[in-house]
C-alpha cells in the first residue's frame, strides 16, 4: 500500500498489542482491517510492539490496504523508549499522510492520546478484555503479586479517562459493551465481534477441503475432536483433555487434535490429563494453516471458566469453529458465544469446573452425540445451520458497516 495514494482515506492504530505470531489479536485487527478496505476503501496502518522472544524476525503477511509496522521491544524495561518512538512516527505521520482517524488499542498506547490529540480529529479506543483480567489470572511474569492490585487500580482510572474522551469505544462483545457503558458511563461503544474474513465456502470446495486434511492427519473415519489454540491458563487445554475422555467413552473411535504454538508442550499435557497418546495428535501449523486443518474435525472444545474476563471476551476461535462447520461444546461463561451455540442448536454448554459430573456426561452422552450424528448423516444441513448463525451474530461486513456509520455520525 502506498502511504501517499492513501492519504487521507487512512486509519492510523496504535497498538501495544503482540502481533507478531498470527496470534488472535492479529487475526482479529487484520479482519476489521481487510473488510474495511474491500468494503469502505479505507486503508489501515498498524505501529504495533514486537514482543517476541526469537531474533530470526517477525510474522508478517502482505495483505491489500494493510500496512503493518512493527517496533521491536524485548524487554519490559523497554517499552516507554519504544511507545516514544512510535509516538514520534505516528505524529509524523499525521501531518504528512493525515489519517482520518486514529486507533488506540491496549493500556499502554493510551498516554500517547494525549501528546497526538491537537493532530487527530476522530480517535477510537479499542478494548479487547476487562482490566480485571489482571486480578483473575495475575500476570506474575510480569510483576510482583503485591503490585498487581495497585497497578489494576492505577489502569482503569487511565482507561476511564481514554474512554471518556475518544470519541468512539470500539469492543469485542456485547456483554463488554454493557460493561464500558455502565462501568465508564459511556454511550458512544460499538462493538465488532472477533468474527472472519472472506465468504463462505461452498459445499464442494469444503468436502475438498476436509478430505485433503483428514488424508493429511491420516483422520480416516474417526471423530475428530479438536482443541486449537494457546497454552494460556485460561485456555484450559487440559480440561478439552478432560473432555475428550468423556468423549471416547461414548465414541471409541474418537481422536483428539491439539492444534498449538508449541506441540511438544501440548502432547505432554495431553498425556498429564490421562490421555493415551495414539488418541492424541499434537501438531503446529501457519494461522491459515491452522484455520484449514478445521474442517478435518467434527468436534469443536472452546471451555472457560466462569469470570468476568471470560463473560466479557469473543474469542476468534469461536467464529473460526463455527466457519468450518463444527459442533461445538463451549462454556456458559463465554456469555455471547455461548447464546449463540444455543440458540442455533449448534453445540452444547459445559462448565469446565463439572466435567465429572453427571450432568456433563449426560451432556455429552445424549446432546452432543445426538449433533454428532446429525451432522455425519446431513452435513449439509449442519454446515448450513452454522453459517446462518455465522451471518447472523458475527458477519463482519456487517459489524464493519455499523462502526462506520456510527463514525460518521459522531464526526459530525
Amino acid at each position: 500500500m502506498d502511504h501517499e495514494q492513501a492519504k487521507g482515506n487512512v486509519i492510523l492504530i496504535l497498538a501495544d498489542r503482540d502481533m507478531t505470531a498470527g496470534s488472535g489479536e492479529w487475526r482479529l485487527i487484520t479482519a476489521r482491517a481487510r473488510t474495511m478496505w474491500e468494503d469502505l476503501g479505507i486503508a489501515t496502518i498498524i505501529y504495533c510492539l514486537d514482543r517476541s522472544p526469537n531474533d530470526h524476525g517477525t510474522f508478517s503477511e502482505i495483505i491489500d490496504g494493510v500496512c503493518i509496522n512493527y517496533f521491536r521491544c524485548r524487554h519490559f524495561w523497554q517499552v516507554p523508549i519504544v511507545l516514544a518512538r512510535m509516538g514520534f512516527r505516528a505524529r509524523d505521520l499525521l501531518v504528512t499522510v493525515r489519517p482520518r482517524i486514529v486507533v488506540f488499542s491496549g493500556i499502554l498506547s493510551y498516554p500517547l492520546r494525549s501528546v497526538l490529540h491537537p493532530l487527530v480529529d476522530f480517535s477510537i479506543v479499542d478494548i479487547h478484555g476487562v482490566l480485571e483480567e489482571w486480578l483473575e489470572y495475575p500476570p506474575d511474569d510480569i510483576l510482583p503479586l503485591w503490585l498487581i492490585g495497585p497497578v489494576y487500580r492505577i489502569a482503569k482510572v487511565l482507561e476511564g479517562y481514554i474512554v471518556r474522551r475518544c470519541s468512539l469505544s470500539l469492543v469485542v462483545s456485547e456483554p463488554l459493551m454493557n460493561y464500558v457503558r455502565s462501568e465508564y458511563g459511556q454511550e458512544r461503544v460499538v462493538s465488532v465481534p472477533c468474527g472472519v474474513f472472506g465468504p463462505r465456502i461452498s459445499m464442494d470446495n469444503y468436502r475438498a477441503l476436509r478430505g485433503e486434511w483428514r488424508r493429511r492427519l491420516n483422520l480416516g473415519d474417526n471423530l475428530a475432536v479438536v482443541y486449537s489454540g494457546g497454552l494460556s491458563r485460561w485456555q484450559m487445554i487440559e480440561k478439552a483433555c478432560d473432555l475428550f475422555r468423556l468423549i471416547r467413552q461414548v465414541r471409541r473411535d474418537s481422536r483428539l487434535i491439539l492444534i498449538t504454538t508449541d506441540s511438544r508442550r501440548s502432547r505432554r499435557i495431553a498425556e498429564d490429563a490421562g490421555v493415551n497418546i495414539d488418541e492424541v495428535l499434537c501438531i503446529t501449523l501457519s494461522p491459515a494453516e491452522a484455520v484449514d486443518a478445521l474442517a478435518a474435525c467434527d468436534v469443536g472444545v472452546l471451555l472457560r471458566k466462569t469470570n468476568t474476563t471470560n463473560m466479557m471476551a469473543f474469542p476468534n476461535k469461536f467464529a473460526e469453529y463455527i466457519r468450518s462447520g463444527l459442533a461445538i461444546v463451549t462454556s456458559p461463561g463465554l456469555l455471547q458465544p455461548a447464546g449463540i451455540v444455543e440458540h442455533n442448536n449448534i453445540g452444547i454448554l459445559l462448565d469446565p469446573e463439572h466435567l465429572d459430573s453427571q450432568q456433563a456426561r449426560g451432556l455429552v452422552r445424549d446432546h452432543l452425540m445426538s449433533l454428532v450424528k446429525e451432522r455425519e448423516r446431513d452435513m449439509k444441513s449442519f454446515y448450513t445451520r452454522c453459517w446462518r448463525a455465522l451471518d447472523s451474530n458475527i458477519n463482519m461486513r456487517q459489524a464493519i458497516g455499523a462502526l462506520h456509520d456510527a463514525m460518521q455520525r459522531y464526526s459530525t
